[in-house]
């Protein structure tokens, strides 16, 4: 006689001498380790009994209404075997009983451990930076980081092909665009963020996989393709201090009134050896005393000028009579503001100009001596992110002499422009760097780029993580033999289909908005033949286009020549004119999807060697070395002297494909129509054995060509990990069908357990339709073949 026990919320439920539960389980740790293995029942329908009632909570009809599906605490036991535990859900009343079924609950899984509404940015761990801008970045340019010393880096990835043509910058319309910090954001290394989600909702994680280089090595680079403001601490950033050298204005007036000329005083390109410069703003108003507002906030500033104009036609060079006063406005195409008094004595000596309405509160002082001016204001604006602003110091200079015998100029120890506070974050908090995934999403993508397998200690709230090979070893021994209850003469044998084949495989995703991705094959080069249908990581693959490198001594005399592979993002576009290559507006401005890639470091070129790209007219003076322009007291933040090789430090290699079969492409320039192309290129580079005087050491060479992220190939993360006897590409069918089951073996059978059937092992897909009263179910195997 069958004893079968149904305990809902802790109570004996009635059963109806009716009842025939049946109970599937369904194992999907092997294909997809995020789902785990579980098991439920069908329709279930206990008798309306008052004990039954008193379960579910109600003295009438009528008082259940609205509490259809809700979960009641439930398990099973047939014989006093528990056979499965979980919630029963009641469905629906009728009038001869309560329907509902049984989901089962097995050892805990990731996807109940994690909360689905969280996203990256909501990681609560990352340790606050004190960011200074690009003396941080400088810093760490050359630093040994890898995910077990640091959570953050900053490689840089190419965003346009004009950064390739010439790395540290070039003009367009006579802007200089020049290397910033924020060229590189801030990418994160995968092993602290991994562990941080489990530590933030109280597990820690262990596993060999954790230390292995690979796992340290891959890092998330910054990508932002909602075009989000970048969570920089502006409040920190912003702040200026610029002092004005000595230099002449009087380039040709601004305006020309009816007996005075106005010239403008304003932030110029001041030389890089002046010490007093620092902030963001510096450069911004440094360059042609515009700045585009980066961030919206109340800026406090201050200026101080103390100029002269003088009669240089004369001997002892007399000053002239002269006004100054602050102009600061939003500015649109009209650069300058229009003057609408006409003579010289109606000018006032000071003013703040706000032409639209910035809410400017000012305090403003001007004093004059001998023609002599010094003029100071503080105040405080709003500027408003995207919008440009302009601050000048006008001076009108009456028109007593020729223009060309007039030199207007100020005492570089006494004027400077200031913003000397704006009001925002004073730190950096890294997860807001993060793309807006999931962290779901993110854990399941890692699982399934590692092969990972796990374990779950309720008590010691820890997750041990396998990689498959582990896995495979740790269960190898766990072999349950069916040889004598089942005999495989009735099975039918069925191919995996294409979903159930895809769902083990995954795929890097293609980028619409990645000009490589988009324009040659090599996402082919990266997914190999692996169906459409299988998983889709999250992430795009990180692609290079092949650059000429040369070597020079000290004293610039040639030495080698050869080739470097650089990260690109470029954006995507259907125009093949030259003046793409030369435009540094086109870039990506970090607008592409996530990529992985893996964190190389910048020990891998030789010290002491001057590396320039490209030294032909067609690819322009490409320093591969990175400078910085502006921070004050950094070394390598001053403009290169004749020898300038100290002023640089080397981009952190990333790679993709392990370096020595990493698929490039190559810049081609046809001059007659003035276009260019891309071509798929093979050969020697760097990297290659033939070229190892690039690098410190054939060592590093081979720590960088020992894993690819790629699809295929014999280095390949993926074939390495897959390719034991539990990989999916080499199982060779289902096979299927009746056997006898009882309560001990079915909670055998945890879906961990290789399972031998005479001479042949297989794998547990599923337990369907386990009749406990008739004790009988069908199985569904994966049969294992060795590899």
């Amino acid at each position: 006689m069958k004893d079968l026990r149904i305990y809902i919320n802790g109570a004996d439920a009635d059963l109806s001498e009716k009842i025939k539960p049946v109970i599937s389980k369904i194992v999907s740790e092997y294909r997809n380790p995020t789902k785990k293995t579980g098991s439920f029942s069908y329709t279930l329908k206990l008798p309306k009994t008052q004990k039954n009632k008193g379960i579910f909570k109600f003295e009438s009809d009528r008082q259940v209404l609205g509490k259809f599906r809700t979960p009641y605490s439930c398990y099973v036991t047939l014989n006093s075997v528990e056979i499965m535990s979980g919630e029963f859900v009641l469905n629906r009343i009728t009038p001869d009983g309560f329907e509902g079924f049984i989901s089962g609950t097995g050892e805990g899984r990731i996807a109940d451990i994690l909360d689905g509404n969280k996203t990256l940015r909501d990681v609560q761990t990352y340790e606050e930076i004190d960011f200074t801008g690009d003396a941080y970045v400088w810093e760490r340019l050359d630093a040994d980081l890898d995910g077990s010393n640091a959570e953050i880096a900053f490689p840089f990835v190419f965003d346009s092909f004009a950064r390739i043509k010439y790395l540290n910058g070039g003009t367009v319309d006579g802007i200089f665009h020049q290397q910033k910090y924020d060229d590189f954001g801030i990418s994160h290394f995968i092993r602290p963020l991994f562990t941080k989600i489990f530590s933030e909702v109280g597990y820690s994680v262990q596993g060999n996989v954790l230390d292995s280089e690979t796992f340290r090595k891959m890092i998330l680079l910054y990508s932002n393709k909602d075009g989000e403001s970048p969570a920089y601490n502006y409040g920190k950033l912003n702040p200026l201090e610029t002092k004005l050298y000595f230099n002449y204005f009087n380039q040709g007036s601004t305006f020309k009134g009816q007996d005075y000329s106005m010239y403008a005083i304003e932030p110029q390109p001041y030389g890089l050896w002046e010490t007093d410069q620092s902030g963001d703003l510096s450069f911004s108003y440094g360059n042609d005393g515009v700045y585009t507002c980066k961030y919206t906030s109340n800026y406090t500033i201050e200026v101080k000028v103390e100029s002269q104009a003088t009669n240089v036609g004369l001997s002892n060079n007399p000053r002239l009579e002269s006004k100054q006063f602050l102009v600061f406005r939003e500015i649109d195409d009209n650069q300058y503001p229009e003057v609408s008094i006409s003579d010289y004595s109606s000018l006032s000596y000071f003013n703040v100009m706000d032409a639209d309405t910035l809410n400017v509160q000012s305090g403003t002082t001007s004093s004059e001596s001998g023609n002599l001016h010094t003029h100071y204001t503080t105040f405080t604006a709003r500027m408003v992110e995207g919008k440009q602003y302009r601050i000048q110091v006008m001076v009108a200079v009456k028109d007593s002499v020729e223009p060309e015998k007039m030199m207007l100029s100020c005492n570089p120890d006494n004027s400077y422009f200031k913003i000397t506070e704006c009001q925002g974050r004073q730190t950096l908090n890294p997860a807001l760097f993060l793309p807006k995934m999931s962290q779901v999403d993110f854990i399941q993508a890692i699982f399934k780029v590692f092969s990972l397998f796990y374990s779950i200690n309720e008590v010691e709230k820890s997750i041990t993580l396998y990689t498959r090979d582990e896995w495979y070893e740790l269960n190898k021994s766990n072999i349950t033999d069916l040889s004598e209850k089942l005999s495989l003469n009735g099975f039918e044998e069925t191919p995996l289909s294409e979903n159930e084949i895809a769902e083990t495989f995954y795929r890097w995703s293609t980028d619409d908005s990645d000009h490589l991705l988009t324009n040659t094959d090599y996402m082919s080069e990266v997914n190999a033949d692996v169906s459409e249908d299988a998983y889709t990581l999250p992430f795009a693959p990180l692609s290079f286009i092949r650059q000429q490198i040369v070597t020079y001594s000290d004293d610039y005399i040639y030495r080698d020549l050869g080739y470097e592979l650089l990260p690109v993002a470029i954006p995507a576009t259907d125009s093949v004119d030259m003046s793409v290559v030369e435009d540094y507006t086109a870039a990506s401005n970090f607008g592409y999807m996530p990529k992985l890639a893996l964190y190389q470091g910048a020990s891998h070129l030789k010290s002491g060697q001057m590396y320039y790209a490209g030294y032909s007219d067609a690819y322009g003076y490409n320093k591969l070395l990175i400078q910085f322009q502006r921070t004050k007291n950094l070394t390598g933040g001053t403009f290169y002297d004749t020898f300038g090789i100290n002023r640089y430090k080397p981009i952190p290699k990333l790679s993709f494909f392990n370096v020595r079969n990493q698929p490039a492409y190559e810049l081609e320039y046809i001059q007659a129509t003035r276009e260019f192309r891309l071509r798929k290129v093979t050969g020697d580079t760097i990297y290659t054995e033939s070229d190892t005087g690039f690098l410190t050491d054939s060592e590093k060479v081979n720590s960088m060509d020992s894993v690819s992220l790629a699809l295929s190939g014999e280095k390949s993360l993926f074939q390495q990990l897959y390719r034991n006897d539990v990989a999916v590409t080499d199982w060779s069918n289902f096979t299927e069908g009746e056997v006898r089951m009882n309560a001990h073996l079915f909670q055998s059978l945890t879906g961990r357990n290789i399972i031998r059937i005479d001479s042949d092992l297989y794998l547990l897909s599923a337990i369907n339709n386990y009749d406990l009263l008739g004790e009988v179910a069908k199985v569904k195997l994966y049969r294992m073949v060795s590899a």
